[in-house]
């Protein structure tokens, strides 16, 4: 219930004990941990944490801890509350052999994360919202399957019961478009298709990948396109049909 009162104050919203309970208890590799600060009896700071798993093509695997839900009252911010709960994370991270801490802060987060506790920036994208019927082309084969990228590390996407706990409120989709580009998104019930990765097999022109965003719009029944700038650039869009609405660093 503390966490409830601290969560509504600092965002305005109510905090799901659903959604609470799939990523800190259901969560499949393993217990989840957090770290408090409390003032006279009431809950002021809160983060949390989850074990992830990173793997790449050869099988190495990367464990790292993603951080959610961080919180702290506004009356206490230039107390050092947040920068102390950022260290004992990531102490604790350490201690418990994880590789990495990994967060999605907002920009107000992000200046205190860079500057006094050391995040360094893996990639910031202003988030783009683009109409289906801005984008051209039709893909020759379109296909359904889950691969490991060819580089670099990514989610263990071909793990069953990690993909059926990550897609427990939204199913999450891989598509293969002419064996060129794979396309991982996540479709939502307002008709917005949600673009989480994006990776080449091949190297090819900038139509054929714009035609296979909107092939998997279309077979997908989404009207819009929830998009990042950075991967954007990749499929050849970016400039053009874009609308801000939001930013995150990851």
């Amino acid at each position: 219930e503390h966490l409830k009162v601290l969560f509504n104050t600092c965002y305005g919203r109510e905090l799901s004990e659903q959604v609470w309970r799939h990523y800190y208890v259901d969560n499949p590799f393993g217990p989840s941990f957090s770290i408090t600060a409390w003032s006279d009896g009431r809950l002021v700071g809160h983060y949390g944490a989850i074990p992830q798993l990173a793997l790449n093509s050869s099988g190495t695997r990367r464990k790292y801890a993603l951080g959610l839900t961080l919180a702290v009252l506004a009356e206490v911010r230039k107390q050092g509350v947040f920068a102390r709960l950022m260290a004992e994370m990531a102490n604790i991270a350490r201690c418990r052999g994880y590789d990495f801490l990994l967060g999605f802060p907002n920009d107000k987060s992000w200046v205190p994360l860079s500057v006094f506790c050391g995040w360094k920036l893996l990639h910031g994208s202003a988030m783009n919202l683009v109409p289906v019927g801005e984008i051209e082309g039709e893909v020759d084969s379109l296909k359904e399957e889950w691969i490991i990228p060819p580089s670099g590390f990514s989610p263990p996407y071909t793990d069953k019961e990690y993909m059926s706990w990550r897609s427990r409120f939204s199913p999450i989709y891989s598509f293969i478009a002419d064996n060129k580009i794979v396309i991982i998104c996540k479709a939502y019930s307002n008709q917005t298709l949600d673009i989480l990765d994006v990776y080449k097999l091949k190297e090819g022109d900038g139509i054929v990948y714009q035609a296979a965003l909107k092939t998997i719009a279309s077979h997908l029944k989404c009207a819009q396109i929830c998009i990042t700038e950075r991967h954007a650039e990749i499929l050849g869009i970016a400039g053009k049909c874009l609308r801000p609405f939001g930013h995150t660093v990851r």
